[in-house]
């Protein structure tokens, strides 16, 4: 059980429409040394340049629904759709007593929240089987996968366990009472998403959003709450929208599978396998048009290969990437 931070930030999809950017900022810390009798002995600084990156902006989006006077935007909640109200075993509440009568309905299943209506929750964590739910206050909790908003902002969503690290690059310790967030944790990120593709996007019903990300010796980051920082390899999805990216990716053989190599505008099976199990980076998805009447018709490329393997013996282990014409 963890407890959430307190902010202020843009709630997701609030969009405005800015130019494409690239901005370069400097991060100074000064460094006092002492010596055992606490006497200052040197003062150096350290500079460190970090790049933050934001994607063109085509379109602006209206907010969300704005918050009901009656609900207190410092613990609330929307969701993507309909979702079951559970008790502390998983199982769909029948007998339930709802914190605000308005946000839940009930039918012969038991209740369930209702898809974007703010609701609060107790700022409590829950998990459950394996997976991360949302205190309702009653006995009733809401699995994290569905939330589209907490707390006034939007959230995304951890694909494995992840440290969290500040401005700089150095791991905070201690973030929420915490030494890492979770597989499956929610957290909120304070980037708003803008309109059009980029590094990191996500396909909202045929509209592409962009999440701005940091470079950090290096390496990509999005920006969360209270001045953290996770790696973007470690998160799946933003307000329950898989993540699309043009970087190389983790993916699993989810079974024992031949490789296979272009021919023309064709694949062709090798007699290479990769075994179940495997983990491999690909850096490419291609749509073969003259496999459209076999299955598959798309292949992931192994990177730094000419190796391909078929899309339906894959797993996604966080984000995936958009099918290129081959």
């Amino acid at each position: 059980m963890r407890k959430s931070g307190i902010f202020v930030v843009t709630a997701l999809l609030m969009l405005m429409s800015v130019p494409n950017t690239v901005k370069a900022t400097t991060i100074t810390k000064t460094v006092v040394k002492s010596d055992d009798k606490g006497t200052k002995k040197t003062q150096h600084t350290q500079t460190q340049a970090v790049m933050r990156t934001s994607d063109p902006v085509t379109s602006s989006v209206k907010p969300k629904k704005k918050a009901s006077k009656k609900v207190n935007s410092k613990y609330s909640l929307t969701m993507r759709s309909n979702t079951p109200v559970v008790n502390v075993n998983g199982v769909q509440l029948k007998n339930w007593k709802p914190t605000n009568k308005k946000a839940f309905f009930k039918n012969k299943n038991g209740y369930y929240l209702k898809a974007g209506v703010l609701v609060n929750w107790t700022d409590q964590y829950q998990f459950i089987n394996g997976r991360e739910y949302l205190n309702l206050g009653n006995g009733g909790y809401v699995n994290t996968e569905n939330v589209f908003t907490k707390n006034g902002s939007g959230i995304m969503t951890m694909a494995r366990n992840s440290y969290v690290y500040d401005v700089n690059g150095k791991r905070i310790k201690n973030f929420h009472g915490t030494g890492k967030l979770l597989k499956g944790m929610i957290v909120n990120h304070v980037d708003s998403l803008k309109a059009g593709k980029g590094k990191y996007y996500v396909d909202e019903s045929g509209s592409f959003f962009t999440l701005p990300y940091l470079v950090i010796n290096g390496k990509d980051y999005f920006e969360i709450e209270d001045g953290g920082y996770v790696r973007s390899d470690n998160v799946k999805s933003i307000a329950g929208y898989g993540i699309y990216t043009s970087k190389p990716i983790q993916v699993s053989v989810n079974t024992t599978t031949k490789l296979y190599h272009p021919v023309g505008k064709k694949m062709v099976a090798e007699k290479k396998v990769v075994k179940k199990g495997q983990i491999l980076t690909v850096d490419k998805l291609v749509h073969v048009k003259a496999m459209d009447n076999s299955d598959p018709a798309q292949f992931y490329r192994i990177k730094g290969t000419n190796n391909y393997v078929p899309f339906p013996d894959i797993d996604i282990l966080n984000m995936d990437m958009e099918a290129k014409k081959f």
